[in-house]
């Protein structure tokens, strides 16, 4: 993705971290490392126009992105960075690659290619915490939707399928799920679903067994369900 820098400020934004799972062993296991490379870069390439539509800014490290959406008004940065973060869900899911994130809100100091805030915490937080493919939004930025004035936007998003409330988000070490709103990443259409659900297959196929099998398996269940 060509890099699109911070607006320099501090004020309450909202913040995705973004993890890209398996890496290591991608990595680690590429029989061609500089195609892996190439194939790693270019599977973000056609995201740049979403870049520009949605104002978004990014920093990608390795396995790690994170993403914020600029702009004055508050609800249309979460706007475009759910949309924005839908988008990059298919995209790499399309390239075989599994990503976990979440979304977070509040006070961040902004500077060139320097971030500080604890909603990066807590976005880091949430993230390593899920055990699928998928990106929730945090406490902080569900409990910004869930305000008595926001709330018609909230219903909105899920009318139009951009989010979703589900008490089925799968924890890491437990056979318990927790409750929340997700990114809603369900395409329109049965044939899709199943295109989609054939993308995360081949993923657990080429991982192998394991936690990433596990992981796959419930991102399955949420698109079925």
């Amino acid at each position: 993705m060509d890099q699109h820098y911070l607006e320099e400020n501090t004020s309450e934004r909202f913040v995705a971290f973004i993890d890209i799972m398996g890496f290591k062993h991608l990595v680690l296991h590429s029989p061609n490392l500089e195609r892996f490379i190439e194939k790693y870069s270019s599977t973000f390439k056609p995201l740049d126009r979403d870049i520009q539509r949605f104002d978004i800014c990014h920093q990608l490290f390795s396995d790690s992105l994170y993403i914020m959406a600029n702009g004055p008004d508050q609800m249309q940065q979460l706007i475009n960075l759910i949309s924005f973060s839908r988008r990059l869900l298919l995209r790499t899911l399309e390239a075989k690659l599994a990503i976990r994130g979440a979304i977070s809100f509040g006070k961040v100091i902004a500077s060139g290619d320097v971030l500080v805030g604890s909603p990066i915490i807590e976005a880091v937080q949430y993230e390593s915490m899920q055990n699928w493919i998928g990106i929730m939004l945090a406490p902080s930025c569900a409990g910004f939707l869930f305000r008595p004035e926001n709330l018609a936007i909230k219903k909105k998003l899920e009318d139009e399928s951009c989010i979703r409330e589900t008490g089925a988000i799968p924890i890491k070490g437990s056979p318990e799920t927790i409750r929340g709103l997700v990114v809603d990443f369900r395409p329109k259409g049965a044939d899709k679903i199943n295109d989609l659900i054939r993308a995360i297959e081949n993923i657990e196929i080429e991982a192998g067994q394991g936690e990433v099998s596990k992981k796959c398996k419930n991102t399955i269940d949420f698109l079925q369900s």
